[in-house]
């Protein structure tokens, strides 16, 4: 279950997507925040959600002495899983502490090796006004590609219609040519058998 965090506040002057997420993590150990620390904090949740290391972004508070990581998170519609699946994700390997999101904490090369996430701090800070997914996009795209067969199938029916009627057309006029013809031709050989019969009298 995610929790969310009434209190929590997004202290970097970047204007918010309101379709990210924003979670509230915790540091143990944290003597000082840096960006460093951040890149660090960054690397290890893309490398485990196997996402672009673009679509995080991690900023980091000091407060009373703990640091406390407000974490960006960027939907995409490449993604075979929603945003939400991924926060519950992350929340659970959060709370595991033997999950692969801690190893990879525990390797990032800017993080120090007592630095570990806390496993009771996680607070959704901003849950995405829109949930994006690759059905959605699938959807439109087939929708689409349904419109251009239909008009495809249209235009091939209209040149199909065209052709026979020009072809109609051709067929009737080379008709009544033929048939002109071979009525001159006979008109033609009557005539010529009446003079003979004419000559062959005389």
């Amino acid at each position: 279950m995610l929790s969310q965090s009434p209190t929590a506040t997004i202290t970097d002057d970047d204007t918010v997507n309101p379709n990210d997420a924003i979670v509230l993590l915790k540091l143990n150990n944290c003597a000082q925040d840096s960006e460093e620390l951040s890149d660090g904090i960054e690397s290890a949740t893309a490398k485990f959600l196997r996402i672009a290391e673009t679509r995080v972004s991690a900023s980091i508070e000091d407060t009373a002495g703990e640091c406390f990581v407000h974490l960006t998170l960027s939907q995409s519609t490449c993604d075979s899983i929603t945003i939400t699946e991924l926060l519950s994700t992350l929340e659970e390997a959060i709370q595991d502490p033997f999950s692969e999101l801690h190893s990879y904490v525990y390797h990032e090369e800017s993080i120090p090796d007592d630095m570990i996430l806390d496993g009771a701090t996680f607070f959704v800070q901003q849950q995405p006004a829109t949930i994006l997914s690759a059905s959605s996009s699938s959807t439109t795209s087939t929708n689409t590609s349904s419109s251009s067969s239909y008009q495809w199938y249209m235009y091939v029916a209209a040149g199909v219609a065209f052709g026979a009627i020009i072809g109609s057309f051709a067929i009737y006029f080379n008709k009544s040519k033929s048939n002109t013809d071979i009525q001159e031709s006979n008109e033609q050989r009557r005539y010529s058998v009446a003079e003979l019969l004419a000559a062959t009298q005389n």
